[in-house]
């Protein structure tokens, strides 16, 4: 149920986003406005208008003072980006989309926790590659225009625990938070527990940003509890035997797969669940292209073959991109489908 009390929350918050980026500019020195051009140039700048990156005026308004013309290398990476973004969406946020509208918009023909596990796991896969497609496209045009967007997402379902999610997950705006809400709340405090009640408090304002719903009160708190155990077992096994222990390599693809099995359980806030089994909403493909991108994360994490690839040489590039372009041809979901974090 959506709560209206909470709107003028969201519209705070949008508020003092925009208002986060004048304060910057006065805050820092070094970072100073030569003409009312350059900072609507700022503000206008369409790349990232829309649902980010979160762009901070010392980013970007020395980039507009020292602007040059883009290199051929910047143009190369750039148009990179934009076709790994328009894969991310057409090819796998689309697909993932497909499995997840079917099932929450018709839950009661899909009886049964599995089909809500599987139907959770579509939505958290469309989520990622949806957002991180938007945004692989907006840095990627900002470049082919001689600008530099900060990094927003880290292959964050590789992460080995909640806290690792969120430095991994929408980067920009997990440190706007970081800045503007939890820092100035432990400003000065040695104190445990209130450090830990401004995590909560700034998790469960991170929830509401999302949404203005009871849900999202929720699924802010139920992270914020997590990552507040976290700091505490941290605390207590950092040193000890068990510590060092869990800190071995063995241990680290179960230390993913729990964090990714706790994201997915976040979902259980926006659906009913059903004691009946049920059958799975996952296709084949869908179930495919999971795997796929498991091992493309992994490479990309451990080789880092993205970024390699932009700088190589034209001869590596052009096979890569008719590639890329014959993927798209072949594999793109032809419905038109909306980015979802639009939405939030």
């Amino acid at each position: 149920m959506t709560l209206n009390i909470f709107l003028p929350v969201g519209i705070s918050f949008y508020t003092f986003g925009s208002l986060s980026y004048t304060i910057d500019v006065y805050r820092r020195k070094t970072t100073a406005i030569r003409n009312f051009i350059d900072y609507a140039f700022f503000i206008a700048f369409f790349p990232h208008l829309i649902a980010g990156p979160i762009l901070r005026a010392r980013q970007f308004l020395p980039q507009i003072q020292q602007w040059r013309a883009p290199s051929a290398a910047t143009l190369n990476r750039g148009i990179a980006l934009i076709l790994t973004g328009l894969i991310k969406k057409m090819v796998f946020a689309d697909r993932f989309a497909i499995v997840s509208d079917a099932y929450f918009n018709n839950i009661a023909a899909h009886r049964g926790w599995l089909a809500a596990w599987s139907g959770a796991l579509a939505f958290a896969m469309q989520l990622y590659f949806d957002f991180s497609g938007y945004t692989d496209i907006a840095r990627g045009c900002a470049k082919v225009f001689g600008f530099e967007f900060p990094i927003n997402f880290e292959r964050p379902y590789l992460a080995a625990n909640v806290v690792q999610f969120w430095q991994r997950w929408h980067i920009t705006l997990s440190s706007w938070v970081r800045d503007y809400l939890f820092l100035p709340l432990t400003r000065g405090t040695r104190s445990r527990i209130k450090v830990y009640f401004a995590i909560m408090l700034t998790m469960l304002l991170l929830g509401l940003w999302h949404g203005a719903s009871w849900n999202f009160v929720i699924w802010g708190v139920y992270f914020g509890i997590f990552v507040v155990l976290y700091r505490v077992f941290q605390q207590k096994l950092t040193g000890s035997k068990f510590g060092r222990a869990l800190e071995a390599r063995a241990f680290h693809p179960l230390k993913v797969m729990i964090t990714f099995l706790l994201l997915i359980a976040a979902a259980a806030f926006f659906f009913d669940w059903q004691h009946a089994a049920g059958s799975s909403v996952l296709t084949t493909g869908t179930i495919a292209l999971f795997f796929v991108s498991f091992v493309l994360a992994v490479l990309e994490e451990r080789r880092g073959y993205l970024r390699r690839l932009a700088l190589a040489p034209a001869y590596v590039q052009v096979p890569a991109f008719a590639c890329v372009f014959l993927v798209l041809e072949l594999f793109s979901v032809t419905e038109k489908i909306p980015f979802i974090y639009f939405q939030f």
